[in-house]
């Protein structure tokens, strides 16, 4: 089940408590219940202290501090094997050539949390 589904099931919920709908589908509620949580964590801020991404390479949303204790959100991934973090953000990347767009010294990730999908329709 997507992100943008289960979206759609609470608001469907809440319409049922607002009274705008006047009967909730018992199965649609069973859905709601079971997702709820996982909808919940994913759309939460996730602490690198506690957990990691998944996989190496899947672009997340990160927070970053720099060495002047200025915080930032940027898109950034990890690498293969390596726990270095990597963008395309050049504001964040190391100056050297040889880092291939790792997340430089002065910007430490301090948590991430999954992107949205894509938007649905035209």
């Amino acid at each position: 089940m997507t992100k943008i589904q289960i979206e759609e099931l609470i608001q469907e919920l809440s319409w049922y408590i607002e009274g705008k709908l006047p009967q909730l589908q018992p199965e649609c509620a069973i859905e709601i219940l079971k997702n709820l949580e996982k909808y919940r964590e994913s759309a939460m801020w996730v602490s690198v202290n506690d957990r990691l991404p998944d996989a190496a390479g899947v672009p997340v949303l990160v927070t970053g501090v720099n060495g002047f204790g200025q915080k930032d959100v940027f898109v950034a991934f990890q690498g293969y094997g390596d726990f270095k973090w990597y963008t395309d953000d050049v504001t964040k990347m190391a100056r050297t050539p040889d880092n291939n767009n790792a997340v430089n010294g002065h910007w430490a990730i301090t948590h991430w949390m999954e992107l949205p999908g894509a938007a649905e329709g035209e």
